[in-house]
C-alpha cells in the first residue's frame, strides 16, 4: 500500500512538474486580462512538492500585488473625481481603501495628505482621529504583510528541504530493503 501511495504521489508530482510551464502561461494570460483571482487559482493547483514551486509562489505574490495595485488605482481615480467635486470626505474614504501592501500605497498616502490639507478645519478635526487610526492600521498591516512574506519564504524552504529528505529517504529505504532481501536469499 505504501509503495502504491508513493507511486501515486510521484506520478502526481511528475504530472504537475511537466505542466508547470503550461499552467504558468495560462495564469499569465488570465493576468493579462486582469483576471488575477482566476490566475492565482490556476497556480494554487500546483503542489508544493514540485521543484519549480518557489517560482510559482513568487508569481502568485506578483499577481496578488498586481491586483492590489489595480484596486488602488481605481480608488485613487475615484478620489481625484471627488476632489474635483469638492467632496473631500468621499475622496478620503476612497483613499482609505488602498491596501498598504500595494505598490501604489505611497502615492495614495500623498493624496491623503493633499485631501487633508484642503479639508476645512471642522472636517479636519473630525477626521483627525480617523486618520490616526488609519495610520496605525497601515503600519500594522505592513508589519503583518512583511511577517507573512517571511513566514511563506521559511515555509517554502522547509517544504523543499522536507521533500528532498523524503526523496532521499525513500531511495535509501528501497535500496536497504533490496539489500536485506538479497542478503537474506543468499544466506
Amino acid at each position: 500500500m505504501r509503495n502504491f501511495m508513493n507511486s501515486c504521489r510521484e506520478r502526481i508530482v511528475d504530472y504537475y512538474a511537466q505542466r508547470v510551464p503550461v499552467l504558468i502561461a495560462k495564469a499569465q494570460s488570465l493576468a493579462d486580462r486582469e483576471q488575477y483571482v482566476e490566475a492565482v487559482a490556476v497556480l494554487d493547483a500546483i503542489p508544493e512538492s514540485v521543484p519549480e514551486y518557489a517560482s510559482v509562489a513568487s508569481l502568485k505574490v506578483e499577481l496578488a500585488t498586481q491586483l492590489l495595485d489595480r484596486v488602488a488605482e481605481t480608488a485613487m481615480q475615484r478620489a481625484k473625481v471627488e476632489m474635483v467635486k469638492g467632496n473631500y470626505a468621499e475622496a478620503m474614504d476612497a483613499l482609505v481603501a488602498v491596501n498598504p501592501a500595494s505598490n501604489k500605497a505611497k502615492e495614495a498616502y500623498a493624496m491623503i495628505d493633499q485631501v487633508a490639507a484642503k479639508m476645512s478645519e471642522a472636517e479636519r478635526a473630525a477626521r483627525e482621529a480617523e486618520l490616526a487610526r488609519l495610520e496605525q492600521e497601515r503600519e500594522a498591516s505592513q508589519r503583518a504583510f512583511d511577517n507573512q512574506m517571511m513566514l511563506e519564504k521559511m515555509r517554502l524552504e522547509a517544504s523543499s528541504k522536507a521533500a528532498e529528505s523524503a526523496r532521499s529517504a525513500a531511495a535509501e529505504v528501497s535500496l536497504s530493503g533490496i539489500n536485506a532481501w538479497l542478503f537474506g536469499k543468499l544466506k
